[in-house]
């Protein structure tokens, strides 16, 4: 799904966990994947620290397939659309990439310079990852 109103305060993601078109404990995973200009230098996974054997799937799928360079783990954080599905129960991951891509939410941040480097490589870790849920 998509939502809109994240930097209006998660507008959007708010109104589906409190009006929910589906039962909440219905969904598996959240993947809540944002600014990935360019992953030439891996992602970081928020509320890794909270899901920590699904954190080591992704981290076992990668050593596995070398698809990134690193994973690296970060706590949670009420920063994107994953915050309100934790909050209320639903394991959730905010994925971001980390690489040469620094322009994000400025006038540089075109389509021009976002090369989306190792995208296919961050699409194929993931297809793997829900294939294992």
């Amino acid at each position: 799904m998509f939502f809109s109103g994240e930097e209006a305060g998660l507008v959007g993601s708010h109104y589906f966990v409190t009006h929910p078109y589906l039962k909440l404990n219905k969904i598996k995973f959240v993947l809540n994947v944002d600014i990935m200009g360019a992953a030439d230098k891996g992602i970081t996974v928020v509320n890794a620290t909270a899901h920590e054997s699904h954190f080591n799937q992704l981290v076992e799928i990668n050593t596995e397939k070398k698809y990134l360079a690193e994973i690296k783990k970060r706590g949670p954080t009420a920063n994107s659309d994953h915050h309100f599905f934790a909050e209320a129960g639903v394991p959730a991951f905010f994925i971001y990439s980390m690489g040469s891509v620094t322009n994000y939410h400025d006038i540089y941040d075109t389509a021009e310079n976002t090369p989306l480097n190792q995208f296919d490589e961050v699409q194929q870790l993931l297809i793997d990852f829900v294939a294992g849920l």
